[in-house]
């Protein structure tokens, strides 16, 4: 009789443990949300969206490399006044490289688009173009027209940076 109280207390222990680990753990990831990272990527930035909403900029970084063109450019296809392009980085070797200055926005084909600024900050309402090497310094050479462009655009008193990747679109939103 002893033998079977010992099991029954065993039995018991065992079922408790797997109602903890089965049922009660999971519990508690839920609620403190354990599964829901803390990084939310470019495509998940709601950057200006909650102050107007259904405002985005469509950006085309169109790049390709031949000997007798040699500008890449930047096409703005959702143009938007209350977006500005600041900046524009690339990444070589391991370090910011600001390119700037030779970044260039185009003057529009359209009647009632004022005419560019010389050079950045400009808002996106124009495209951009930029040589397919840039040469910061002499015997260095960055490939622009294969590299990822980080694009410092501003709206609404806020920055925000986007990755656009050779012959990728990036949206701001």
């Amino acid at each position: 009789m002893e033998n079977r109280k010992g099991i029954t207390s065993l039995v018991a222990f065992l079922i408790a443990i797997l109602i903890i680990v089965l049922i009660l753990v999971p519990l508690y990831f839920l609620i403190i949300g354990y599964s829901n990272p803390q990084y939310k990527g470019n495509l998940e930035n709601n950057f200006p969206s909650y102050q107007v909403s259904s405002e985005e900029v469509t950006i085309y970084f169109a790049s390709s490399y031949y000997k007798s063109s040699s500008t890449s450019y930047l096409n703005v296809s959702q143009p938007n006044p209350n977006y500005v392009l600041k900046a524009v980085y690339v990444i070589y070797n391991g370090t910011f490289v600001n390119v700037t200055s030779v970044v260039k926005p185009v003057p529009s084909s359209q009647p009632d688009v004022p005419a560019p600024p010389p050079s950045l900050p400009a808002k996106l309402i124009y495209n951009f173009t930029f040589p397919d090497v840039y040469s910061p310094i002499k015997n260095i050479e960055i490939p622009l027209w294969n590299s990822t462009l980080i694009l410092q655009i501003e709206a609404y008193n806020q920055t925000t940076f986007l990755t656009a990747l050779p012959n990728e679109t990036a949206i701001a939103s």
